[in-house]
């Protein structure tokens, strides 16, 4: 089959499909990423004092000493 479709295909069509397949796994994978996001933003949002709880979060929260725990919610969310 790849024999066909090397014989069908020029190489600059051939480069092309590539860089589909990549872009296609990279978009993937962003994906993945965004959707991987969305519980612990719905945890924080519905308690706040996870931001406390969780070391991850916390570490954060100190290090860019973010003003208030709504502001960290927001600032997560824009990110």
């Amino acid at each position: 089959m790849l024999k066909k479709l090397n014989f069908l295909l020029s190489k600059k069509e051939r480069r092309v499909l590539l860089l589909l397949l990549f872009m296609s796994l990279f978009l993937s994978v962003i994906e993945v990423v965004g959707i991987g996001a969305i519980m612990p933003f719905i945890a924080m949002a519905t308690n706040p004092d996870l931001i406390a709880e969780n070391k991850y979060l916390k570490y954060i929260y100190n290090l860019f000493q973010i003003d208030s725990e709504q502001s960290f919610i927001i600032y997560f969310l824009c990110i």
